[in-house]
């Protein structure tokens, strides 16, 4: 077999092997040299793939042999060498003795039926079917030479595709020996991937990767009110995954990059960034709700998408991240969405918030009537910002903005206790 890395060679010989049922042994022809010299012995290939069929001789003397890189140990040049090449034109004549069919000692090799025998083993190996792939980027480049002819010399479309044709001359020239060539009566190529082939791969197979990663990301916006009405999985238990795994991330980056902190006040930073607000924040941020899915019923009832069920999603897309791509991929979602809350929290731990100081003074001589209002909201709705007003026994004392209505009256309190000093 002749192709680019990357096109399936390997996967083909492996599909194989699968479909008849037969044992397989993959080995790396670099690593090969002939018997008495640093490296493995040819003779390796079929101690493998005894080890492939479990010690049973006769099935190891029916599978398959697939020998990679055979291109790694083609020789130099055309012609022979006259000195000792004993991991390349070598090793292709050592592995002629076993392609055409003999008995082959093979070493003793531990396995389940046969642990720790001493004894030699025969195989047969006039059954057994040998395959070698490699990528011969020689002939390539031969190829691409003879697309930059003019005249009267005709380009075929093997030429003007960049894929050679695989004849016994051209391996030859390659860097196979002709013997080996000989042995190896069956060719095949196959061609470079184009992107297509690589969209095809990912998307067409009924069990394809893309596929999963589109139901595992469904799930995680599935909603119980769907999920009852369609007899299906809800986000349920990704949610209980995400909720730990917000908790396990968000402790770890507060105990490495807050040293200062006490435990309580970790603690208290902690509850504020995984809250239902926090999260619900992120959601809108990222546009959850024109995704969700949501049943009849909780449509009908709520015109907007209540804050908890948004919250909840993020936890289930959290879950979702870590079983695809790992926790590392999970932290930096997490991380991305959350630093900025957990600094600002961090900076206040501990602290009265405006909103409690500027109680307490106004409270000095007696009681007083403080009322908050939200007076004006702008932006869309998964980047508003609001607009709260803060009144003492209904005197307009300050007007402040932020990205949440708590927000907005934190400030508006501060600037009040600017205005009353």
């Amino acid at each position: 077999m002749v192709g680019p890395s990357g096109s399936g060679k390997t996967l083909l010989v492996q599909t194989l092997a699968k479909l008849i049922n037969v044992p397989l042994a993959i080995s790396d022809a670099t690593s090969l040299t002939e018997a008495g010299y640093v490296g493995e012995d040819v003779e390796n290939v079929i101690s493998r793939l005894l080890v492939a069929a479990d010690g049973d001789v006769e099935l190891a003397e029916k599978g398959i042999v697939y020998i990679d890189e055979i291109d790694k140990i083609c020789r130099k040049g055309e012609n022979v060498s006259i000195t000792r090449d004993v991991s390349g034109e070598g090793v292709q004549n050592s592995l002629l003795k076993i392609i055409e069919g003999s008995k082959v000692s093979v070493p003793p090799v531990g396995t389940r039926k046969t642990p720790g025998s001493r004894k030699n083993t025969m195989i047969d190996t006039s059954n057994i079917l040998f395959i070698c792939g490699g990528a011969f980027e020689s002939l390539y480049r031969a190829n691409k030479e003879k697309s930059n002819t003019i005249g009267f010399n005709s380009i075929s479309n093997e030429v003007k595709n960049n894929e050679p044709e695989i004849t016994a001359d051209n391996l030859v020239k390659a860097g196979l020996t002709p013997e080996l060539v000989g042995r190896l009566s069956t060719r095949v190529r196959l061609n470079s991937l184009k992107n297509e082939d690589l969209v095809k791969i990912l998307t067409d197979p009924k069990d394809s990767i893309i596929q999963e990663y589109k139901e595992l990301l469904k799930k995680a916006l599935t909603h119980t009110s769907y999920a009852y009405e369609h007899g299906i999985e809800s986000n349920e238990k990704l949610e209980f995954l995400g909720d730990s795994i917000l908790e396990f991330v968000s402790s770890i980056y507060l105990y490495n990059n807050y040293p200062n902190l006490k435990e309580g006040e970790m603690t208290k930073v902690r509850a504020t960034v995984v809250c239902e607000t926090s999260l619900h924040k992120i959601a809108q941020m990222h546009g959850f709700s024109d995704f969700l899915y949501l049943g009849k019923s909780e449509r009908t009832t709520n015109k907007e998408v209540r804050p908890a069920i948004l919250a909840d999603s993020v936890e289930a897309v959290i879950a979702a991240i870590y079983l695809d791509g790992g926790l590392e991929e999970a932290k930096k979602f997490i991380i991305e969405n959350l630093k900025e809350p957990i600094e600002v929290a961090s900076k206040h731990v501990g602290q009265k918030d405006y909103k409690t100081v500027l109680q307490e003074k106004l409270q000095k001589h007696g009681e007083v009537e403080i009322k908050y209002t939200i007076i004006n909201e702008t932006g869309p709705d998964h980047d508003k910002t609001f607009e709260a007003q803060v009144e003492y026994n209904g005197k307009k004392l300050a007007v402040g903005e932020g990205k949440s209505k708590k927000l907005a009256e934190m400030e508006a309190a501060r600037k009040a206790l600017q205005n009353i000093k």
